[in-house]
């Protein structure tokens, strides 16, 4: 049995060469072994420092754009920090308002757009109803630009700049995908195509979420 690694120079190495294994393909089973064998638990920061790393290695923001939710599925349930003094602060304070928000992006999915998108023939007997609620998921856009305009900026004051980059990147990509969408619905352009869309594009809307959680709000913090 392979021993956890303590020392910090050697753990942040560790979880870039786990980050490389990732970028190369290797099995996702096999990478999650390696880094329950080696690490066990990470800190948000560990993460960003390891991406940011990459980056400076070489590696392109885009290309960790592309596997970033695999690096969720791997350091995911094992980052220290997702439970910490976020649950402290009082109505009234970004942090809390930012989960409020979260909150409700995640119950307009999960409790009314979802359920209209369980079939083709569902999907098209509320073709009204899903654009109009898709226009009011369009909102989001002022979610993503308190994250990018006010938050991100105190990361970069603390020379964090790995987790800011990826995550405006894919931002960038849910706005463009989420008008397109919502375009195509709206005039009936290969419905089955943009349905097929719209159900990814709200996979990633959700795993965004879940970023924001274990990823932003503990670095913030």
């Amino acid at each position: 049995m392979s021993k956890e690694i303590n020392n910090h120079n050697s753990r942040k190495e560790a979880i870039k060469d786990i980050l490389k294994m990732l970028h190369n393909n290797t099995p996702v089973e096999e990478v999650r072994d390696k880094f329950k064998a080696t690490l066990g638990n990470v800190t948000t920061e560990e993460i960003s420092q390891a991406e940011q790393a990459l980056i400076e290695d070489g590696i392109s923001i885009s290309e960790i754009q592309g596997l970033c939710d695999i690096h969720a599925m791997v350091f995911d349930g094992s980052i220290e920090e997702i439970h910490s003094q976020e649950e402290h602060f009082k109505p009234g304070h970004p942090i809390h308002t930012f989960k409020q928000e979260n909150e409700r992006i995640t119950a307009l999915i999960e409790n009314v757009l979802s359920p209209l998108l369980l079939s083709f023939e569902v999907m098209l007997e509320n073709k009204d109803n899903i654009v109009h609620l898709l226009r009011t998921l369009e909102e989001i856009d002022y979610h993503y630009l308190k994250k990018e305009n006010l938050f991100f900026p105190y990361l970069e004051k603390n020379q964090i700049y790995g987790p800011p980059k990826v995550m405006w990147g894919i931002d960038d990509e849910i706005r463009a995908e989420l008008k397109e969408v919502t375009i195509s619905i709206a005039e009936g352009e290969n419905l089955e195509n943009s349905f097929g869309k719209l159900k990814k594009l709200i996979t990633k809307i959700l795993d965004m979420v879940h970023k924001e959680k274990t990823i932003l709000i503990p670095l913030l913090l």
